[in-house]
């Protein structure tokens, strides 16, 4: 009986011991050196040790030997050594070296000349460290016979006060969290949000999330089950998680997203920014930023950005390609994928309003397949929105839409001096906005469309002759043409 032994018996029968301490068992311990820690307290009872104690401990003349340190103060090494010429190097468990499954790795520290140690593994920008020969209270080390057997007293001398920057003991580590800050391109902070993970926290909506109040410019918040978050604790990801980021009160100009990870190492961290179609890589250690313009309706579109999280063994799937085409009520959803896990299945969904989706097949993802098709034989009068959804991750593309009737149209006109823009689609509310080769907005136009064919025309301004970029969206549509204006 195991429990039973720890009951019994006189913690000073061995003057060290090695023990693993399991410690929380909330703690998903398969992550590996991804496991968050705890903190858990050992307590022993008894006087402090102190004075010297002779004959403390009978060195091997081969094998190793455990050798801690009773006093409630760091032992010098080097005083040993100039006691007992047979110490020369000693072995220490580093809890926070991540080993093979996270929970540590053995260092071994040598005495090279008078004072002087070094660790291997090599750490930091020289593996020389004069504080190597401190031993912590309550720590042991493992020291290697030489081949003659001899007993070591601990003296009062050897006591030192100085300390060691090795690693004996691992505490609770913070949690993993990642601040992101919206700011303007000249560095404004103008709003921010924290999605925190840690065991300790709930999947669910609870009194440890804290709900956004919005300030009176742009706003960025984590929206969860129909609320916004300016903090969102989660349990750390076991598959990916979609992270849906919420920006409101945006002015039609260049904005900043910057991203500030804490200890987020073993996670692969993954913005989508929906309107430029491109998935940017996340560094765990360092600060990204990505820059976006909220120049038009479609670009301010509070739901442009989601983040996808994983533990490094789970890349999250990426969309590469998407796309339909309708002949009649058939329509044919074409879509390519990278990283995608095998195991994976794709949910096609369907909607007549691009809001309320159902599933309409599911096609199983293949090994060294990247390209999928779906033929839906029963699509609806009138406009069909599709998606694709990742089984099991639940990771969900863009939305592409048909129309069974006449395809839109977008064309430049000119006219007496008057530039403008023929288009034909449904009718609502639509942005149209021209862009020169340099980026910059050269006019925007927002107009009710009727439905058919329309002539508009750009407000009196002088547009020179040169390449422009004509942008139109609205009404669950997004058109781009490449116009030349002489």
């Amino acid at each position: 009986n195991q429990l039973a032994a720890t009951n019994s018996g006189d913690i000073a029968a061995y003057q060290a011991y090695m023990i693993f301490i399991r410690g929380d068992r909330s703690v998903n311990l398969s992550l590996g050196a991804t496991a968050p820690a705890g903190n858990t307290i050992l307590r022993s009872t008894g006087s402090l040790r102190q004075g010297n104690l002779v004959n403390y401990q009978s060195v091997s003349a081969t094998g190793y030997t455990l050798l801690g340190n009773p006093y409630p103060a760091a032992i010098d090494f080097e005083a040993m050594h100039n006691a007992y010429p047979g110490l020369t190097a000693f072995y220490t468990w580093d809890p926070y070296q991540s080993g093979s499954y996270g929970y540590g790795a053995y260092n071994f520290v040598e005495r090279t000349g008078a004072g002087i140690y070094e660790r291997t593994p090599h750490s930091g920008s020289t593996a020389v460290a004069a504080d190597a020969r401190y031993i912590p209270s309550g720590a042991a080390v493992l020291v290697q016979g030489t081949g003659s057997a001899f007993t070591v007293s601990m003296n009062e001398g050897f006591k030192t006060s100085a300390a060691t920057s090795l690693n004996y003991f691992k505490t609770a580590s913070p949690d993993q969290n990642l601040a992101i800050n919206l700011e303007t391109t000249d560095g404004f902070i103008l709003d921010g949000t924290r999605l925190r993970y840690d065991p300790a926290y709930s999947n669910g909506i609870g009194n440890e999330d804290a709900v956004k109040l919005n300030n009176a410019g742009g706003n960025i918040a984590i929206a969860h089950d129909h609320q916004r978050f300016i903090v969102e604790r989660r349990k750390p990801p076991t598959v990916t998680d979609t992270i849906l980021l919420d920006l409101s009160g945006l002015e039609p100009k260049q904005y900043l997203l910057k991203f500030f990870p804490t200890n987020c190492t073993g996670l692969q961290l993954t913005l989508l920014d929906l309107v430029s179609a491109v998935a940017i890589p996340l560094g765990t250690d360092s600060v990204t930023t990505w820059s976006f313009n909220a120049a038009t309706a479609a670009a301010s579109d509070s739901n442009r950005f989601r983040l996808l999280i994983s533990p490094v063994s789970l890349l999250p799937v990426r969309f590469t390609k998407l796309e339909a085409s309708q002949k009649g009520m058939q329509v044919l959803i074409r879509w390519c994928v990278a990283d995608c896990a095998s195991g994976s299945r794709f949910a096609v969904q369907h909607s007549a309003d691009g809001t309320n989706f159902s599933q309409r097949g599911v096609v199983n993802a293949a090994d060294g397949q990247s390209c999928y098709v779906f033929n839906d034989p029963a699509a609806s009068a009138g406009d069909n929105y599709y998606r694709i959804k990742m089984i099991p991750s639940g990771i969900t593309s863009e939305v592409v839409r048909t129309c069974s009737g006449e395809a839109p149209q977008l064309s430049v006109f000119q006219s007496a001096g008057t530039t403008g823009f023929r288009f034909s689609g449904r009718p609502g509310r639509y942005s149209c906005v021209l862009i020169n080769n340099m980026g910059a907005v050269v006019t925007r136009q927002e107009f009710n469309h009727p439905g058919g064919t329309g002539r508009y025309y750009f407000p009196d301004i002088s547009i020179i002759t040169g390449m422009y970029l004509l942008q139109l969206s609205g009404a669950g549509l997004h058109l781009s043409r490449q116009i030349l204006v002489n």
